[in-house]
């Protein structure tokens, strides 16, 4: 699963039976870059740490209404 695209990986966590491998392999790809950037703006590697969990609680909560026709980057 790890050598599908994005979009291949967001539409398959519309499918009940791929939602948390598909979840993982996004979560595992950009973890480490979105972590990168929130330490760089906070300056504090736990503050950095929580905004990494909200913004990938975010977009869990969020990904069904995720258009299609937009690059998920």
């Amino acid at each position: 699963m790890i050598d599908k695209t994005d979009l291949e990986l967001v539409i398959l966590m519309q499918d009940s039976k791929g939602h948390h491998q598909a979840f993982s392999v996004l979560y595992n790809r950009y973890k480490n870059p979105i972590l990168t950037y929130l330490y760089f703006l906070t300056k504090d590697r736990i503050k950095a740490e929580d905004l990494l969990q909200e913004v990938f609680f975010k977009f869990h909560r969020f990904y069904m209404s995720f258009n299609r026709q937009h690059n998920f980057k």
